[in-house]
């Protein structure tokens, strides 16, 4: 149980980390941010 719970917690980390360096590749494309919603 244990187990499943810091897989769940590795996951949401590593879908945060995607989620920041898409928004900074965004950012530096200058693509608005209507798109990411």
């Amino acid at each position: 149980m244990m187990r499943l719970w810091c897989y769940r917690q590795s996951v949401s980390a590593y879908a945060a980390s995607l989620e920041k360096i898409a928004a900074a590749t965004f950012l530096e494309r200058g693509l608005p941010w209507s798109l990411l919603v």
